[in-house]
């Protein structure tokens, strides 16, 4: 028989068949009595516990059930230049059975076992799809593990898969010192270069002189 149907549990309608059979097997005034009486009461109990399993039931519906959201990107093992900060962490939304007002938690870490939690950012409310959230600026040359969760309707789901990305070291450009000439030294003499060259030919057998010049002077 489906119990539910009728809008009673299994306890409740074992309840009620020992309340009939109550009612039935004594005899006489006094037994009638004592059965009346403990008809009674053992109804009022099935009423309860039919009343404690719709009440039940009422509250499951009421808050639902959250599924973890599934996390995309940075992808697991991804390297992030530090220039490249602040990093952006985005989930697959989570698959909740009462949607409407669901919202987000994003924890970043420095070890596996979240120990060591170096942002947390809570409350963040759902994109379409997709939800991301930016972080606060990390420390260079880490590696960082990141997980969600979602909490809708009432229910806190629990943590998705772990993944982990690495920020890489800073780097640091230094400006150019200046070597020469010193600071406050006069600038040195300019060099003369001659203006006369000897040139010794040997295909001609002879010794002649060159002029050098500055094109156009």
């Amino acid at each position: 028989m489906n119990f539910r149907k009728y809008g009673l549990g299994l306890c409740s309608f074992v309840l009620l068949v020992v309340a009939g059979a109550c009612t039935t097997a004594p005899s006489g005034p006094s037994a009638a009595a004592g059965g009346a009486g403990g008809s009674a009461s053992l109804t009022a109990s099935a009423a309860s516990v039919a009343q404690a399993e719709s009440d039940g039931l009422m509250s499951a519906m009421a808050t639902g059930s959250v599924v973890a959201p599934r996390p995309l990107s940075p992808a697991t093992n991804t390297i992030v230049r530090n220039q490249d900060q602040p990093v952006t962490l985005v989930v697959q939304n989570a698959v909740v059975t009462r949607p409407g007002g669901t919202t987000y938690t994003f924890e970043v870490a420095t070890d596996l076992a979240f120990s060591s939690k170096v942002q947390t950012k809570d409350g963040i409310a759902e994109g379409s799809g997709q939800t991301s959230v930016r972080l606060d600026q990390l420390a260079p040359a880490r590696d960082y593990y990141w997980h969600a969760r979602a909490v809708s309707a009432g229910t806190t789901g629990v943590f998705g898969v772990t993944f982990k990305f690495s920020v890489g070291p800073a780097v640091v450009i230094n400006p150019p010192a200046p070597i020469a000439p010193l600071n406050g030294a006069p600038p040195p003499a300019p060099r003369q270069a001659p203006d006369r060259v000897p040139l010794t030919t040997r295909a001609a057998n002879c010794t002649g002189t060159l002029r050098l010049g500055v094109l156009g002077s």
